[in-house]
């Protein structure tokens, strides 16, 4: 009798430790300002995974600034018990941060990373009155320029594209420089408005404005070219080895238990698989990585981001 009253009480203790799920509303931390990559990938997630788990709500608070730190300092002194979640950027927290933020109060590998939410090319973008129309034109007049060229960025992937180029084309340092926006959508807004003759952005973000005709696209990072916009040439085929993508992934406050992590993975991992994100992901070009599905995939895919960025971090230590 006392064997199954042991079995009985571990049986329940099981059952409630598997029925976790939050029970207020959850406070999710965005880096950057409204219309960011960040934001547009965690809106559609929640949503559809407020709709799959009707009692779980989602409340965003934007904190914007130093390329996602001021964010992520807060999350750091969060309680760890599923109620805040925060979604950095990818290249920023295990890269860029490292490299330009003295600020930062966190080392890479201090959050609980849950999963990748999706990755989307980079754009070598530039105002419709400019004469570059191509990456090699592009590299021509960083290299040879007598006037000063400025590229709008909005975060540390941005950024680190912009250096990796600067670095593979040894473009004059004095002329070319980056200028840094508070997120993407400031960036290509200042490209848009002719404030800025070019920028590096998400092709998510820079989409809507290509689509209208106020902006063109030079060139993108990556592999594969964009179906709706075949003339869009490769970074790579002119800058081998350029692959810094825009992602975005959903982050935890350090220690929090297996069963609210393991409630975190799931559920995104399934709005993610849903007909719903993946219909809307391909449109935006959004591209899912699943090898980054996981806890421990993320973790291990942010190391070898680190590893592949050295050229760039001992390149940017010369100067």
């Amino acid at each position: 009798m006392k064997k199954i009253s042991i079995l009985f009480l571990t049986f329940i203790f099981s059952s409630n430790v598997l029925a976790w799920q939050p029970t207020t509303p959850v406070r999710a931390i965005i880096g950057y300002g409204p219309g960011s990559g960040n934001d547009l990938v965690f809106r559609k997630l929640s949503d559809i995974v407020s709709q799959q788990n009707p009692n779980v709500q989602f409340i965003i608070e934007y904190k914007p600034g130093a390329d996602g730190t001021i964010a992520m300092n807060y999350l750091l002194d969060q309680p760890n018990n599923g109620t805040v979640v925060a979604v950095p950027s990818f290249s920023s927290i295990f890269v860029a941060n490292d490299i330009w933020q003295q600020n930062k109060k966190f080392n890479f590998d201090s959050f609980v990373n849950v999963l990748g939410l999706g990755k989307s090319p980079l754009a070598l973008v530039a105002h419709l009155s400019s004469g570059v129309n191509t990456p090699k034109e592009f590299i021509n007049l960083i290299q040879h320029t007598s006037n000063n060229v400025n590229v709008a960025v909005g975060s540390g992937a941005h950024h680190l594209s912009f250096e990796y180029v600067m670095i593979k084309t040894n473009a004059s340092r004095q002329r070319v420089q980056a200028i840094n926006y508070k997120g993407p959508v400031d960036a290509v807004t200042s490209v848009a408005s002719g404030q800025l003759e070019f920028g590096i952005v998400p092709m998510a973000v820079a989409q809507p404005l290509v689509e209208n005709n106020k902006i063109k696209i030079i060139g993108i990072t990556g592999n594969k070219k964009l179906s709706r916009y075949p003339n869009a040439e490769l970074l790579a085929d002119v800058i081998p080895g350029i692959n810094v993508q825009a992602g975005w992934m959903l982050s935890l406050p350090p220690n929090t238990s297996k069963v609210i992590v393991d409630w975190y993975q799931r559920e995104f991992k399934k709005a993610i698989d849903s007909k719903n994100y993946q219909e809307w992901a391909e449109k935006n070009y959004i591209l899912i990585a699943d090898n980054e599905l996981t806890s421990d995939g993320l973790t291990e895919s942010g190391k070898k981001f680190r590893k592949s960025l050295e050229p760039v971090i001992k390149g940017l230590e010369k100067n």
